[in-house]
């Protein structure tokens, strides 16, 4: 704990830490209150589809413009517009709902929020090692990636206490958007992250074949986001396709129980990949990506539900784990110049196979069954560790010194 301590004494990093907690906390909120919005409608299921596909989509195309800008441009101001036009939609949503208004135009509302949300990511990623050294930089990621962790615990449980006291859920998209202006106002002051790539907007093509050249230069990036979406397609998409459905014998709120343990799990990965500052951050990152097939492979072999809890508790440790070793690697490994870039051409790239893998996971599951789709998921998680902790540049990668 003394490194979250001591990052937190910070001035710089506490706001900033605030105004992230703040819109996270937010956040957590919408996807559950578009659910029973929507349920309330009678809904059977495709408009919170295309809802859900609004919000992610962007993120395929548009995370790799925002990577362009936060290199070209000074951070601080993105990070704010960003907030306040997120505020903006979401408010906006929340009153179309409480309205009855057009569900076009609240569709239209959260396509335009995923699309800021997408250019912001990798702007907030490069943003960062402003506010903190590079010491810090694994209990700052520690910190955030555990918050968003604990704010997806509790941000359903929020949602339904709105629901029950003020009899619509829609209220609590109101309140994500109230959140983003909060977050705003305690960006206020901080350092403007001044524009470090030396590039022009109007070069866009070129700054992110130059983003793309940087990641092929750090090889173990490159291998790592190949890996990555190797297995969001086989594994996690399946897993999420298949999972509810399966679960649903244990009781109605089974699916919740195993969603609240990868969260628990999350939150403690988090902070303890956070705490920690292993010589081989990489490798362990990679490592911890094997915990990835029990849950599958928990399902597939039909064992009980304690096992597929705990299953998937241990997945969301190795999942936050590896986000912040690789996030704190990754920042500083990459010159600032291209880091906005870098990051967001892994995002898209690691991201990019996942909706595939949600179309197809059905197809395939008619065809061999969703046991054998599961199964072939979790072998598949164990193949992709070891390519990873087998690569050499992987294992040779060591983190600096503090």
């Amino acid at each position: 704990m003394r490194a979250y301590v001591g990052v937190l004494a910070g001035p710089v990093f506490r706001r900033y830490y605030a105004a992230q907690s703040a819109s996270m906390l937010g956040d957590a909120f919408a996807p559950t209150a578009i659910a029973l919005y929507l349920v309330g409608t009678g809904d059977d299921g495709r408009r919170l589809s295309a809802f859900l596909a609004a919000v992610t989509l962007p993120r395929l195309v548009v995370t790799l413009v925002g990577g362009v800008l936060g290199d070209a441009l000074p951070k601080l101001p993105l990070l704010v517009a960003g907030f306040l036009a997120r505020g903006c939609l979401q408010l906006a949503t929340g009153l179309l709902f409480l309205l009855d208004g057009p569900l076009p135009a609240a569709l239209l509302c959260q396509l335009l929020y995923g699309t800021v949300a997408s250019i912001v990511f990798p702007v907030g990623f490069a943003y960062l090692p402003v506010c903190v050294g590079e010491r810090d930089l694994g209990p700052a990621n520690g910190l955030l990636a555990s918050t968003l962790n604990l704010a997806n615990i509790i941000g359903p449980t929020f949602v339904a206490l709105i629901a029950l006291i003020a009899r619509n859920a829609a209220w609590a998209i109101v309140l994500d958007g109230i959140t983003f202006f909060a977050a705003a106002l305690l960006m206020r002051g901080l350092p403007r992250g001044a524009a470090t790539g030396g590039i022009s907007l109007g070069g866009g093509i070129a700054s992110l074949r130059a983003g793309w050249d940087a990641l092929r230069r750090v090889r173990w990036l490159l291998l790592e986001t190949s890996v990555s979406a190797s297995m969001l397609f086989f594994v996690t998409a399946p897993f999420m396709v298949f999972g509810p459905s399966l679960v649903e014998s244990h009781g109605s709120g089974a699916w919740a129980l195993v969603m609240t343990a990868f969260g628990v799990g999350s939150v403690l990965g988090g902070m303890a990949a956070g705490a920690t500052r292993p010589s081989r951050p990489v490798l362990w990152a990679g490592a911890g990506l094997g915990l990835l097939a029990f849950p599958p492979l928990a399902l597939a072999l039909d064992q009980p539900f304690w096992i597929i809890c705990v299953a998937e508790a241990g997945a969301g440790v190795g999942i936050a784990a590896y986000s912040v070793l690789m996030s704190a690697s990754i920042q500083q490994s990459v010159e600032p110049g291209l880091m906005a870039r870098v990051s967001s051409v892994s995002s898209a790239g690691s991201f990019v196979l996942f909706p595939l893998g949600l179309l197809a996971a059905p197809v395939a599951g008619e065809g061999v069954g969703q046991a054998g789709v599961l199964l072939f998921g979790g072998l598949w998680a164990v193949a992709g560790t070891l390519i990873l902790v087998a690569s050499r540049d992987v294992r040779a990668y060591r983190a600096e010194g503090p």
